[in-house]
């Protein structure tokens, strides 16, 4: 099964690394775990999209 895919976005990346761990910890048994700036993260759902993974909004 495809896991759906979580992306965690924020311009700090110390906060990304925190949070994204946690999230990982926390749900990643079942969401694929994914973290981007603000610049990147339409380009990082584009990538998942392209790759017909299904997306948590």
């Amino acid at each position: 099964m495809v896991k759906s895919v979580l992306v965690r976005v924020d311009n700090d990346p110390l906060v990304l690394q925190t949070v994204e761990r946690n999230l990982c910890h926390q749900y990643g048994s079942r969401l694929r775990v994914l973290e981007a700036t603000a610049v990147l993260a339409l380009g990082t759902l584009q990538q998942v999209k392209l790759c017909n993974e299904p997306i948590n909004l």
